[in-house]
């Protein structure tokens, strides 16, 4: 076990190395050389008047072909600048949530229509899902926002009202988080919830007509016992092993939502940078962050596989 889980630590960062190295070579090296001298005096004496991090650490030297440069100041970027460190902090808040949220009704739905195979309730959530996977989820944001500007009253966009941006935490700041960050949260997890669900479902009705799961009930055992005991935890499998799969689905779809409630994340950040094509900006720091986070998660899934079941063998 020991000895798989760190073939899965070198694993991921022989692919967060990939990554980073693909990041310079398209991104940020053709950027460094487009720029002159001129240019590189500008951009070295704007940062220094503004006080912001410098994640071009060559820039002195107008040395760019550095690769450990950029990634040391890549993580300084992140670690120092007001900007990038408080909607990094805002993403990975919202990415949390949204698992959270998605993980959870998706694990009752596809557990309960199971069960309930062929019921009304197996139909209703069905249906649900099928038009989760349809529906696009930025025309879904619209319409929300537009319910809740004007039904409820609530100016949607943000995580907080105009009146408690600079309040310290209390209730009345808990539950206005609560009442703008629901809206994106159940906005990207609309369409995972559908395809979480229905795989853990047809997973479960498989181990239920399974000769073990037949034998067990024929002996008196209790039948939630049994499908708790046996069916669920061999369904759990395939759906643990697709978690790695959310996190970049997430981050995918949420650069458009984030846009256009108007979220403090990394969303609009990249958006405007990639649109300004500024190759030198803040879009391959934050690609690189975001590639971090999607490494981490697959990891992390796949460590989880080792743990429930040991006779999975990564090779």
């Amino acid at each position: 076990m020991f000895y798989r889980i760190i073939n899965r630590l070198l694993i991921s960062t022989f692919t967060m190395f990939i990554i980073s190295l693909g990041l310079y070579i398209f991104i940020v090296a053709p950027g460094h050389k487009n720029l002159n001298i001129n240019e590189l005096d500008r951009i070295h004496s704007q940062l220094q008047q503004t006080g912001n991090a410098n994640y071009y650490s060559g820039v002195n030297n107008y040395v760019f072909k550095s690769y450990y440069r950029w990634i040391k100041g890549s993580y300084k970027s992140i670690k120092n600048h007001y900007l990038l460190r408080e909607r990094s902090q805002n993403t990975l808040i919202l990415l949390l949530l949204t698992m959270f949220f998605t993980l959870t009704i998706s694990f009752l739905f596809g557990f309960y229509s199971a069960v309930f195979k062929d019921s009304l309730i197996d139909r209703l959530l069905m249906l649900f899902g099928t038009i989760g996977v349809a529906l696009p989820s930025f025309l879904l944001a619209l319409f929300l926002l537009w319910i809740t500007i004007q039904w409820f009253d609530i100016t949607a966009g943000g995580f907080f009202s105009t009146e408690y941006l600079e309040k310290n935490w209390s209730l009345d700041r808990v539950l206005d988080f609560v009442k703008h960050v629901s809206i994106p949260v159940f906005v990207l997890s609309i369409p995972q919830i559908a395809v979480f669900a229905k795989i853990l479902r047809n997973n479960m009705i498989d181990e239920m007509n399974s000769p073990y799961v037949l034998v067990a009930l024929s002996k008196g055992l209790s039948k939630h016992y049994v499908l708790i005991k046996y069916p669920l935890r061999l369904a759990l499998l395939p759906f643990i092993s697709i978690l790695g799969y959310i996190i970049p689905t997430l981050i995918s779809q949420s650069m458009i939502v984030e846009a256009i409630l108007n979220l403090p994340t990394l969303g609009p950040v990249i958006l405007e940078s990639i649109l300004k094509r500024d190759g030198l900006g803040y879009a391959p720091v934050i690609l690189l962050f975001l590639g971090f986070i999607t490494v981490i998660g697959t990891m992390l899934s796949d460590i989880l596989l080792l743990l429930l079941d040991r006779r999975i063998n990564y090779t």
